[in-house]
């Protein structure tokens, strides 16, 4: 049995597929989200702690729901509201579930303790294999549990009421090791201690306890339990900013393809997209341009003034990591898309110009034409 404990990050949250219209209550959320996963068999240990206002809350709601892999997520249990429990996963079902071979899990355990608490950003999902026989892969178990909620509530149940939803990437890519500090360490300036190791694959952090002072890892993940829930809830909702961006892109892109697309239509629906779409369409893909561009400005300054109020002091333990995830963004090409719409619209301009000087050569001769058959 390994010494100390492993845990792996994720995002995961339990939303509504419910129709709407429909009145929403917090009561009845609970009850829902109690039963759905009591009626998972390999769950034990159902905890659900939130607050007395989140129970008497009551909303209809008219317009669809936001969902946690694209704008956002519904319901808001409330700040540090808690669902923990426990799921045992024979090695066979680890292995349907990852498409390995029994032989190749590195969770070394068949019991897992999941704790979701809802931060002042976003949901996190703690994911702590218990008991392992050695040093267990806790970014793995992450992905093994989400896709066995996933499996149970959206696709095998008759669940109409629950969805389970998770946050990509899940897992963060860190593993975490709390382990009491060697006695020849020498550098113990904080009870916990931090040393970080970036690698091929996931990261690797040990938080190292005073066990003078927190005797377990039990007590030093609950000592750094709040700032480790802060710390990536941040993380998790910039993430989601960043698949919005994704989203949003794809709808420029989408509408450049159009133009790709002229070619394969016959001369008459080519001049016909010429004269009445192409430069609404122009319009369009420059509009969605500028506020992809002010859109990531007003994203990286709430970034930045978030990570300022975050690490403000010196009580954190994850910044490294976090911040390296942060701010690994995709560079879109925007400046190369708004020389190409320049490009086809100062060939639109062309072609327009050059049909009106073709049209009013036409009209032009037309009429001298007509003038000389009169003046004879």
């Amino acid at each position: 049995m390994k010494i100390g404990k492993t845990i792996g990050i994720g995002c995961f949250h339990f939303g509504i597929k419910i129709q709407i219209p429909f009145k929403f209550t917090g009561q009845e959320y609970i009850k829902e989200l109690e039963k759905c996963l009591e009626r998972i068999p390999n769950i034990e240990n159902l905890q659900i702690e939130t607050s007395e206002s989140f129970i008497g809350a009551s909303e209809e709601i008219t317009q669809s729901l936001p969902e946690l892999n694209k704008n956002g997520y519904f319901p808001s249990l409330g700040y540090y509201a808690q669902i923990s429990f426990n799921i045992h996963l024979p090695y066979k079902i680890q292995a349907d579930l990852s498409k390995t071979n029994e032989k190749y899990l590195n969770t070394f355990t068949e019991n897992f303790l999941i704790i979701i608490v809802y931060s002042w950003h976003f949901p996190v999902a703690i994911v702590e294999p218990i008991n392992p026989s050695d040093r267990s892969d806790a970014s793995k178990a992450v992905s093994i549990i989400w896709k066995f909620l996933k499996n149970e509530i959206n696709n095998k149940s008759k669940e109409n009421f629950i969805k389970f939803e998770m946050l990509g990437p899940s897992p963060f890519h860190l593993d975490i090791n709390i382990l009491p500090i060697p006695s020849k360490n020498t550098k113990n300036k904080r009870i916990v201690n931090t040393e970080y190791h970036s690698r091929r694959g996931y990261d690797l952090m040990f938080l190292y306890y005073d066990t003078s002072i927190l005797g377990n890892p039990d007590a030093a993940l609950s000592y750094i339990f709040y700032s480790l829930v802060d710390e990536f809830g941040l993380y998790y909702k910039y993430q989601q900013i960043k698949v919005k961006r994704a989203l949003d892109w794809n709808e420029i892109q989408h509408l450049i393809k159009r133009f790709k697309n002229i070619k394969e239509l016959n001369f008459f629906r080519r001049m016909l997209f010429r004269l009445f779409q192409k430069s609404s369409i122009i319009s369009d893909i420059t509009n969605k341009i500028i506020d992809f561009e002010s859109g990531h400005l007003l994203d990286n300054n709430y970034l930045n003034r978030e990570i300022a109020e975050q690490y403000r002091e010196e009580d954190y333990y994850f910044k490294e990591p976090i911040e390296k995830e942060l701010f690994d963004d995709y560079d879109y090409p925007v400046s190369q898309t708004k020389e190409l719409l320049k490009f086809i619209e100062s060939r639109r301009v062309k072609s327009l110009e050059l049909m009106i000087g073709l049209i009013s050569a036409f009209i032009g001769g037309a009429i001298g034409a007509i003038l000389t058959i009169l003046l004879q």
